[in-house]
């Protein structure tokens, strides 16, 4: 529950951040005219400049605060950067415990399930539910979860990296929702990230079954394919930009599955003893012959 807490503090934030956009109106700036003019514009204003309310930022403001740069390099990055330091921390640690591969293994099936919707749902409807916020939602939430429930296996530099990490996401979270996505954008990806926050704080259940991977490779699959359809030309590099990263994220999500099927008790760990490590001595992997009791000879010969 405390994953769920800390979430739900966190989105709260962003939306109270998102709040000052519907009253600003901040994502009909228009940045570029913005900056000739000298003054903050508005989408189709033709250069006029627009006279700002109390308590409003202006564009140039706006674009000093979140630079660029920093939001590029973080999405450009994206959730790896925050998974991998984690995993591999914990890997050399002490291997991969359960419970941070089931952290993980609902994180990147959330992840994989809405990224191909709300990175091309506006090509169909011109509304475009915030990427960034999921992506940011996708680093934190897990981040959290490890850290609380497995804080011990994580390295020290990795530690700092993810403190410093988790300040330029909440940051980077807020600034996105004052200035870059309406409310009800916000808002929708706030929806999807408690779903996440809920799942991966609930320890109830064990590893995703087979059709629940094909549901969210469907999921995947088809906004995926829609936008090399519907999306110019121009944007091809970026959209082979995105396929890449999302297969390296299905690769991680397979060695996760494999790693936690391995590691489960009964069938699967007599499998693994017996069906595919040859190493394992003969004598563990043979069936114990239970001797009949004195009770059921005696009922025998009755």
């Amino acid at each position: 529950m405390q994953t769920v807490h800390a979430s739900l503090a966190w989105l709260t934030f962003v939306l109270i951040c998102g709040l000052l956009e519907f009253r600003c109106g901040h994502t009909a700036y228009d940045y570029r005219a913005s900056a000739q003019a000298g003054c903050t514009t508005v989408k189709g204003s033709v250069g006029q400049c627009l006279e700002l309310a109390s308590g409003c930022f202006t564009a140039a403001t706006l674009q000093m605060l979140s630079p660029r740069s920093l939001s590029t390099a973080v999405g450009d990055g994206g959730p790896l950067l925050t998974w991998l330091p984690i995993l591999a921390s914990t890997l050399l640690h002490r291997g991969v415990s359960r419970s941070v591969a089931l952290t993980f293994i609902r994180t990147l099936l959330w992840y994989l399930a809405v990224i191909g919707l709300v990175r091309h749902l506006h090509l169909l409807l011109g509304w475009d539910p915030s990427g960034h916020l999921c992506v940011y939602a996708a680093q934190l939430i897990p981040m959290w979860q490890v850290c609380l429930v497995d804080g011990e296996a994580l390295h020290l530099l990795v530690r700092a990296w993810l403190v410093a990490l988790a300040g330029v996401l909440v940051y980077l979270s807020a600034m996105t929702a004052i200035g870059f996505h309406t409310l009800s954008e916000t808002a929708a990806a706030a929806a999807l990230a408690v779903l996440l926050a809920v799942w991966v704080g609930d320890r109830r259940g064990g590893t995703p079954t087979l059709g629940q991977v094909m549901m969210v490779a469907i999921t995947w699959a088809l906004p995926t394919l829609c936008s090399w359809a519907l999306e110019p030309d121009s944007e091809r590099a970026m959209l082979l930009a995105m396929l890449l990263y999302d297969l390296a994220c299905w690769a991680v999500l397979v060695c996760l599955m494999r790693m936690r099927i391995a590691d489960e008790p009964g069938a699967a760990a007599y499998h693994r003893l017996c069906g595919v490590d040859d190493s394992t001595p003969a004598e563990i992997c043979v069936t114990p012959k239970v001797k009949p009791s004195r009770t059921s000879r005696s009922d025998s010969q009755l």
